[in-house]
């Protein structure tokens, strides 16, 4: 029900973006061309060089190009939610650190791509990270470890086709951000209809409204707050934030819930954010 909420809620507040600020939904540059031509793995291609395009989505678009996009994104918040039931937040977000790992095989099966050796080597170090704080970790659970795995392998598709969508259609960023929230509502609805529907009539939404507003809010503004950022940046920076990001969202955790970290687990999580910076250097100087 939370995940409903969460993407309706997100729909609601892009559309409200797009009306307020007139946001055409076909792209003209806003520094994207810039900073997305030389984009790594995980971020969109060059806008500008798209063909021209209608609108508004056909029903066609909506069912072969959009509801994929949106099962990746339920799939990949599924899993998640799965792991932090499971395995800290801290524990989680460092297995997820494995998402170039991930990348990169993807590329070279399915995209026939190769890599320098900096780049495996890099990709090594997230490993012996990923590896080492989970050995150490003292609230280890397998189902967790493999539930942030496949989150993190999900986010990659979902980025790589997020990124194919967006080069071989003329689509801004938050009109499909839009389309996608709204489509992901539409397919968890029915589920959170049957599962929580009893549970959320008889919550005290006086209680928890605030965590609801809070979680909107948060939600929607990483979302947004992301494709604004990039307009402005370039790839590498934008690549170092979302590591920053991931790294804080470790150490708050940590010091929140007050989990135990022991000194081969934190050596573990630096080693794998040390690769997981490394990769990002190599890949965006082009080396």
């Amino acid at each position: 029900a939370l995940t409903t909420f969460q993407f309706g809620a997100c729909a609601t507040c892009t559309l409200l973006y797009i009306r307020v600020f007139r946001i055409p939904s076909q792209p003209h540059g806003r520094g994207y061309g810039k900073a997305a031509a030389v984009a790594p793995d995980a971020l969109p291609l060059h806008h500008d060089e798209r063909p021209h395009m209608q609108h508004a989505l056909t029903l066609n678009e909506m069912l072969t190009k959009v509801v994929p996009l949106s099962l990746t994104q339920v799939a990949a918040h599924f899993f998640t939610a799965f792991s932090m039931s499971l395995v800290p937040v801290s524990y989680m977000h460092t297995v997820k650190a494995m998402g170039p790992i991930f990348t990169i095989i993807v590329s070279t099966v399915f995209l026939s791509k190769s890599y320098p050796r900096k780049v495996w080597i890099a990709l090594m170090f997230i490993f012996l990270g990923v590896s080492l704080a989970s050995a150490t970790e003292l609230v280890f659970d397998m189902l967790g470890l493999i539930a942030a795995a496949s989150s993190a392998l999900i986010g990659v598709i979902q980025s790589l086709y997020s990124k194919h969508m967006l080069s071989s259609m003329s689509i801004s960023h938050e009109h499909l951000l839009f389309y996608s929230s709204a489509v992901s509502f539409v397919i968890l609805l029915p589920v959170a209809l049957v599962y929580d529907g009893v549970r959320v009539l008889d919550a005290r939404l006086s209680e928890v409204g605030w965590l609801l507003v809070l979680l909107a809010g948060s939600h929607f503004g990483q979302s947004i707050g992301a494709f604004q950022f990039l307009a402005y940046v370039t790839p590498l920076a934008y690549a170092i934030a979302n590591t920053c990001k991931r790294l804080a969202i470790i150490v708050s955790s940590v010091v929140y819930f007050a989990h135990p970290v022991s000194a081969l687990n934190a050596l573990g999580m630096l080693i794998a954010f040390g690769g997981q910076a490394a990769y990002v250097v190599i890949k965006s100087s082009g080396r």
